[in-house]
């Protein structure tokens, strides 16, 4: 059965676990990605050495390699190389390669309404009249929010911050205790071929004094052939994004809400 959630209320959280956030739009290779003068002026549509992403430099996608076993030789398979638009300050990020396009950030983000839905529109605009795609494959929207407020010292104390259903194990009153790292992926049907991964668990965050930290990793996408058209992929991402705020204000609690409200 669909995924039947309320809509969440939009408003900017002051204290924001939020650490990432990427919109990827995936289509045919295409060989103007990979043109020197298209790159060019896909950037000037975008503001340039002006605009809001004024560096520009090479990228390459990162391989995914399985492990092997040490008598195993390793394959590392030709990635793509492609063009980063940045911020200044490496807070947003734009990716060309010849089969995808993105938009992230990390420190930038405010909100939806108010600074990456109107990013995301001006760069699907550009790539149209510039790479001009036929057809899209998958257009995804993913969330991660790294959760290290308040600071708890055993899982269990998560439990008046977070959805019990979603703690599960961790409030076993056999080994609850003794787990010292959890993950647990979720695929859900949000209804009209839009789907989610909903990754969740804790670790022990040594970049941040060894904190027990909460890991709320979403990802809503659809994946389907369709022709490329710049307002019905923005329109999707409208979906997307209310999907993933639902999907949060489902596993996070008042109090914790009440923590997130402060800077």
């Amino acid at each position: 059965m669909p995924l039947d959630l309320p809509l969440g209320e939009h408003h900017q959280l002051p204290g924001s676990p939020l650490t990432l956030v990427v919109c990827q739009i995936r289509f045919d290779a295409n060989p103007a990605a990979t043109d020197s003068a298209t790159i060019l002026a896909l950037h000037e549509t975008l503001g340039g050495k002006e605009g809001m992403y004024p560096v520009l430099e090479r990228a390459q996608a990162a391989p995914l390699l399985q492990s092997q076993a040490p008598e195993m030789s390793v394959v590392i398979p030709q990635m793509p190389v492609g063009w980063r638009y940045k911020a200044q300050d490496g807070s947003w990020t734009v990716t060309i390669f010849p089969d995808s396009v993105g938009l992230e950030t990390t420190t930038g983000y405010t909100s939806w309404a108010d600074d990456f839905r109107a990013r995301l529109a001006q760069l699907v605009d550009a790539v149209s009249k510039h790479i001009s795609p036929a057809m899209t494959h998958r257009v995804g929207l993913r969330y991660i929010d790294q959760i290290s407020r308040p600071e708890v010292d055993a899982p269990s104390n998560w439990a008046p911050y977070l959805s019990r259903e979603v703690l599960g194990p961790l409030l076993h009153p056999a080994f609850g205790e003794a787990i010292t790292g959890a993950q647990q992926q979720l695929d859900l049907d949000i209804g009209q071929g839009v789907r989610c991964g909903l990754r969740h668990g804790f670790f022990r965050d040594q970049a941040n004094a060894d904190r027990l930290t909460y890991v709320l990793d979403t990802d809503v996408f659809r994946d389907e052939i369709r022709r490329y058209d710049g307002n019905q992929i923005v329109e999707d991402a409208d979906r997307f994004h209310d999907v993933a705020l639902g999907l949060f204000q489902a596993v996070v609690t008042p109090d914790l809400m009440t923590v997130f409200e402060e800077a």
